[in-house]
């Protein structure tokens, strides 16, 4: 099951270069969600990363700033939902 129902982008492979890309390209994204476990989800911020992957070298300095800009309010939003389920759980 694919996060959010969403269904992976598709890549065309035309020859062994594309296809060690894209084989590269699935190693480092599935090692970034297999060290999380079932309950660590209340304890990690999860940052939208806009597209951007990891082999994405050549970042504009808007797509840098809009990275910035998602993972200050990803954190935000963590923050406040924890502080709000730590306040309903002491009373």
């Amino acid at each position: 099951m694919f996060r959010d129902h969403a269904e992976p982008v598709h890549h065309e492979i035309n020859n062994f270069f594309d296809y060690s890309w894209a084989l590269i390209n699935t190693l480092l994204e599935a090692q970034q969600s297999q060290h999380l476990h079932s309950d660590d989800w209340m304890r990690t911020i999860y940052i939208d990363t806009l597209g951007v992957k990891t082999t994405d070298f050549d970042l504009t300095d808007t797509k840098k700033k809009e990275l910035v800009a998602s993972g200050e309010k990803c954190s935000q939003d963590y923050f406040k939902w924890f502080n709000n389920k730590s306040a309903k759980a002491n009373k």
